[in-house]
């Protein structure tokens, strides 16, 4: 609601905020998407950087690109995360990866309307915040 405010305000600096926000979750949820997806062949560091190039690579500069890939070799299994997150005691990886899942289409949603907001409030936004 605090969102729907700031756009009516139509102020540069929410939209903007907003706007990067929307990156973030977009990379969030393609990392959980591939959590739950059971491709043996895909690593997690694969996925994890696949997200990172289709979400938010293009806005950043080299050290953040570079800090992004040196983290990014402490990546531990999937296997692994799903047995970090489980959501409840004694809930199986199946049950965390329904979790997943759902929050997963919550983040899709939420990116649906920032998006919908964008298109129509916002025409060509990424020459503006890029």
């Amino acid at each position: 609601m605090a969102l729907a405010k700031e756009f009516e305000r139509e102020e540069v600096e929410m939209n903007q905020a907003a706007y990067y926000l929307m990156k973030c979750l977009i990379f969030c949820s393609e990392v959980m998407k591939c959590l739950v997806e059971d491709r043996e062949e895909e690593s997690l560091m694969q996925c994890i950087e696949k997200a990172y190039d289709n979400s938010l690579r293009s806005y950043q500069n080299k050290l953040p690109n570079w800090l992004f890939h040196v983290l990014l070799k402490t990546c531990r299994s999937k296997s692994e995360v799903i047995d970090s997150i489980t959501f409840e005691d004694n809930s199986s990886a199946e049950d965390t990866k329904k979790d997943l899942g759902s929050l997963a289409e919550v983040i899709a949603h939420t990116v649906g309307i920032l998006k919908e907001h964008f298109e129509t409030r916002w025409h060509g936004v990424d020459r503006y915040f890029l």
